[in-house]
């Protein structure tokens, strides 16, 4: 790349070198919202096997990672990774965040699930000038919709992204790969738009023109879980999330994650979380107490 300077104007010429590269990662979006307490905030120790990205609005909230623990302020940024146990409890009132959930795969299709093994490295600190413009916008544009979003969502993912690796100072070859199996990227995206819909190994592999061995195989190769147990984990985590951070009761929840009845989605959730949905909103709402025991304040969690 050369610099030139032409009748005052200072610009660079690419010509030598023209970006013909590609994004290395391919992102799956899941969801974005924003959260806003003027009361105390918890969230009970959870596990999930997407990526999470917290940008501070206003106020801390600590969160207590596997053994560590670290309070993130206005202006920062904290990322959660994959199969990482963690729990988040305001500091400060009032609070507010925008978070954004996302898979990450590489062009032969396998999962990621670590960018840093330091978690230390999970947080970046008061970089409010490049992550706020970026988070906001893709928040306005999934709560307004209007012509073009997905393509301006999907942009700002991108930059967030890579801002995020030029953090970490991850080495990325950028060179693009002929293996990356789109199908199942396509499917999982599928899935992951709209988790209330009823999906099958069947009426997915009608819809995709493959069969169901080969679409079994190949999204159990780059998963390392069956379709339906995939299905069945996302709807099980956003009940988690229903049952601590709304009021609804469970036959609401069952019935809107597409579950056909309230025994049947009562029964998976014991089997994936070891107690009943009762029992763990229970659960939920003790720590919370026990945490705000004192400062007689209610936990307040509209998203």
């Amino acid at each position: 790349m050369i610099k030139e300077k032409r009748r005052n104007v200072l610009y660079w010429n690419n010509k030598d070198n023209p970006f013909v590269k590609t994004f290395n990662y391919n992102v799956i979006f899941l969801n974005v919202g924003r959260q806003d307490s003027v009361n105390s905030y918890y969230y009970f120790p959870h596990i999930q096997e997407e990526f999470e990205l917290i940008f501070m609005l206003k106020g801390s909230v600590r969160y207590k990672c596997n053994e560590n623990e670290v309070t993130a302020n206005k202006g920062d940024l904290y990322f959660i990774q994959p199969g990482q146990r963690h729990e988040e409890l305001s500091s400060t009132i009032p609070m507010s965040f925008i978070y954004l959930k996302l898979n990450l795969f590489s062009f032969r299709g396998e999962k990621i699930n670590k960018l840093t093994e330091k978690e230390e490295n999970q947080i970046i600190r008061s970089e409010q000038s490049v992550f706020l413009p970026l988070f906001t916008r893709i928040f306005k544009e999934m709560e307004f919709k209007n012509y073009g979003y997905k393509q301006i969502v999907d942009y700002n993912i991108t930059e967030v992204l890579i801002n995020l690796i030029r953090y970490l100072n991850i080495d990325v070859n950028f060179v693009a790969s002929s293996y990356i199996n789109r199908v199942v990227l396509k499917i999982i995206e599928e899935i992951t738009s709209d988790i209330s819909k009823n999906h099958t190994v069947k009426s997915l592999s009608l819809k995709y023109s493959i069969s169901e061995s080969y679409l079994s195989h190949v999204f159990k190769e780059v998963l390392n879980e069956s379709v339906i147990h995939y299905i069945n984990r996302l709807k099980i985590e956003e009940s988690q999330r229903l049952l601590l951070l709304t009021d609804n009761t469970i036959y609401v929840i069952a019935e809107g994650l597409g579950f056909s009845t309230q025994y049947y989605f009562s029964k998976l959730f014991k089997k994936y979380i070891g107690i009943c949905p009762t029992e763990y909103r229970k659960k939920g709402y003790l720590q919370d107490s026990i945490k705000e025991n004192g400062s007689n304040q209610k936990e307040n969690s509209n998203v």
